[in-house]
């Protein structure tokens, strides 16, 4: 998903003139993109914490779901920009659905 974050913010320099109503839309788009997949990454590092999981699962869902209206905003869903983000989304959704379900409990006491 870094890989889509990274492609949408170049398009967004690229193909919209600053400052407009679309850049600044689409940097908010780099800007959720950016934190569904810094949730991922601390969804991997704490392993054991099913909030963090519950939480991570529920924006790659979100984002899945962006994806899909984006899809049905340009009239296709064989565009790069939507398989992209789609894939991506529903690959980390597999994954925190299966850390939801399967992860050990958190055995640690907070003090």
């Amino acid at each position: 998903m870094g890989f889509g974050v990274a492609g949408h913010l170049i398009g967004t320099f690229k193909f919209y003139e600053l400052n407009s109503g679309i850049f600044v839309w689409s940097l908010a788009g780099v800007l959720a993109a950016t934190l569904v997949t810094a949730l991922n990454i601390l969804r991997r590092m704490r392993s054991r914490d099913k909030a963090v999981a519950v939480i991570a699962l529920a924006a790659s869902l979100g984002w899945f779901a962006i994806a899909v209206l984006f899809g049905f905003s340009v009239g296709t869903f064989v565009d790069p920009r939507v398989l992209i983000h789609a894939i991506a989304a529903a690959g980390l959704s597999f994954f925190c659905l299966r850390a939801v379900m399967f992860s050990p409990p958190d055995i640690s006491v907070a003090l």
